[in-house]
């Protein structure tokens, strides 16, 4: 932050004073390597997908979704967005569920942008780690389980 500021101030753009944090993390959940086909979204992300067994009417094939969250002590907001599509990785194009975590919060007396940036980080992280499934965390992911 004080290199911005020693920019802004030498380039005589005027006095930059923050009013909020912000934090995005972007996860690409690929098709063959998170899950096969849509049936699995709902092992891979059980904390936001639901049975879409239930839909008698077709096969599910797409999704999109927006979920929003009030930190602690309502220190900012923690948005979830899923979709479903496609993404150029590793030079190739591939089929994709993108799952971003943007937390954002407002600068105070009580909170500056360290502060947020460390409410968001610890939201986010904790967040993903209740979102997805057990076995793409341990089989794909190689993580160790949760501690309680």
């Amino acid at each position: 932050m004080q290199e911005l500021v020693a920019f802004a101030e030498s380039e005589n753009l005027g006095t930059i004073e923050p009013n909020q944090w912000d934090l995005t993390y972007v996860n690409h959940l690929v098709k063959g390597r998170e899950w096969q086909s849509p049936k699995d979204w709902q092992e891979v992300l059980p904390g936001i997908i639901g049975s879409t067994d239930v839909v008698s009417s077709g096969v599910f094939e797409a999704i999109g979704m927006h979920l929003s969250f009030v930190l602690p002590r309502n220190s900012g907001r923690l948005h979830v967005e899923l979709t479903h599509g496609s993404s150029i990785l590793d030079d190739e194009a591939q089929e994709v569920l993108l799952l971003q975590f943007t937390a954002r919060g407002g600068i105070t007396d009580d909170q500056d942008y360290a502060d947020g940036l460390g409410i968001g980080h610890q939201a986010i992280v904790r967040s993903f780690a209740e979102i997805t499934g057990e076995r793409v965390r341990k089989e794909v992911w190689k993580q160790e389980a949760a501690k309680q």
